[in-house]
């Protein structure tokens, strides 16, 4: 079963966007066609975080049909916000996040190796994350690059939907979805000014139109926004 919708999955992070500003960019988001949404905020206090998570979900609780909320790292957060979360290898175990979300909630696991994706599938996760497929600026420690090919790998393999993660812009975006990935996650470029300017909700508008046209191959893809 998929956990969402095909698409993209979109992260707003603390280091790149203000918390404050974060549900409004969550609700643009939302009406863009987003499948999923991050918070990451891993410098931010669990105080500051809760407040913001919790935000965005009141946010998106008047839209249609809102997508699932992922917190990153901090199954604390999520617990108490009602929302899903994201963990990394080095984080809570998926087996300790489920057990403190229970069985409604989604769970997502990075993974960066071949061995992990196999490990994946003895975990109770919904999806898992692989990368990074390109080389990242927002995450400094960030695993080696693993490529498209590696990405294709890990689709074949893995018993659990796939995210691609990492590096992910415009002009990467065909491959992956030709890797057979079932949505990818942007950060960084969810922010590019393609020179049109605008305000900051205008211009995170604009690129995720445009990265899900080039998604689904449409001729207006340049043209949204």
């Amino acid at each position: 079963m998929e956990p969402f919708a095909p698409g993209l999955y979109a992260i707003l992070d603390a280091s790149v966007a203000p918390l404050d500003v974060i549900p409004d960019l969550a609700l643009v988001l939302a009406e863009a066609g987003a499948s999923a949404l991050q918070i990451r905020g891993k410098d931010c206090d669990a105080r500051a975080l809760l407040d913001g998570v919790e935000r965005v979900r009141d946010a998106l609780a008047s839209t249609h049909r809102p997508p699932p909320i992922f917190v990153n790292d901090r199954v604390d957060v999520a617990r108490l916000a009602g929302c899903s979360v994201h963990v990394g290898q080095r984080d809570i175990t998926p087996r300790g996040a489920r057990l403190i979300l229970g069985p409604s909630a989604l769970i997502g696991l990075s993974t960066h190796s071949a061995a992990q994706v196999h490990a994946a599938a003895m975990h109770p996760v919904d999806y898992i994350g692989f990368g990074p497929v390109f080389g990242t600026s927002t995450k400094p420690d960030a695993s080696p690059r693993t490529g498209v090919e590696a990405l294709g790998m890990a689709v074949r393999t893995s018993r659990r939907a796939v995210v691609a993660i990492g590096g992910i812009g415009r002009s990467q975006v065909a491959d992956v979805r030709c890797s057979g990935a079932h949505a990818f996650a942007v950060i960084s470029a969810l922010f590019d000014d393609d020179g049109r300017g605008g305000s900051l909700d205008a211009i995170v508008g604009r690129n995720a139109r445009a990265l899900l046209a080039t998604w689904h191959g449409t001729e207006a893809a340049g043209k949204l926004g």
